[in-house]
């Protein structure tokens, strides 16, 4: 939404300009989107992990949670007080 808003004040200071108005607003957005994109390539193991081992381990607190004695002393911990 923010870049959607950045875009409509870009175009309204650059008025029948549609080219330097996104020229601005890209400028505007690329630090950050690159930003992000570093942190994304940072982090991509925690939620794709390439070793079937460590999806396994990333997957294993669910499946705890699924047992139903771990689902009971759950609910009994943390649910009910």
């Amino acid at each position: 939404m923010g870049g959607a808003d950045r875009l409509g004040s870009e175009l309204d200071a650059h008025p029948g300009d549609i080219g330097a108005a996104l020229t601005a607003w890209e400028m505007a957005l690329r630090p950050e989107a690159e930003r992000k994109q570093r942190l994304g390539r940072r982090v991509k193991g925690v939620y794709a992990p390439a070793n079937p081992l460590l999806l396994w381990l990333t997957q294993l607190p669910l499946r705890l949670a699924a047992l139903p004695a771990v689902r009971r002393y759950m609910i009994r911990r943390f649910i009910k007080g």
